[in-house]
């Protein structure tokens, strides 16, 4: 079992039809033969926030329409509460996050979802887990996280 971290950019193409929407998807609706998921989905709390904001601004972008976003909005925090593990904020994650955010041009919530990982690779390769595959659609994110060590995908190669 491949563990991904989707930091909200890649996240969202879940609940919302855009570039790179069928691959997460297809990562994200994998099973095995006995119906078990094959990849395990890992965030941080803070997609809730940004997640739902993603969507209202769709929605206020005239993307979607009401319909969809309260289906979107439903799925997600449903999704969040009972599909993906959702890894808290701490001192810890926010004290690594500024430490990252002196390396690396970002922004707070992506220097956060980056420390976040990290920790979460530090949790992995302790328990000899193969480590997990960080996931955006934010190229500087991205820039960051493979300079960091982790492997990292963004969606968007994927359409």
């Amino acid at each position: 079992m491949t563990q991904y971290y989707f930091d909200t950019s890649a996240l969202v193409k879940y609940y919302l039809t855009e570039t790179g929407s069928r691959w997460v998807s297809g990562l994200l609706d994998d099973r095995d033969f006995r119906g078990d998921w094959i990849h395990k989905a890992v965030t941080t709390l803070l997609s809730n926030v940004e997640g739902i904001c993603a969507l209202e601004r769709a929605y206020r972008g005239g993307r979607i329409d009401t319909v969809s976003l309260d289906s979107a909005r439903r799925r997600l925090l449903l999704d969040l509460r009972s599909r993906y593990r959702v890894l808290g904020v701490n001192r810890a994650v926010v004290l690594r996050a500024a430490d990252l955010a002196q390396d690396h041009p970002l922004r707070a919530y992506d220097a956060l979802h980056l420390a976040t990982a990290l920790f979460l690779n530090e949790e992995l390769a302790g328990k000899r887990i193969p480590v997990c595959v960080f996931v955006s659609a934010d190229d500087t994110l991205l820039a960051a996280a493979r300079a960091e060590g982790l492997v990292a995908e963004n969606p968007n190669e994927h359409p």
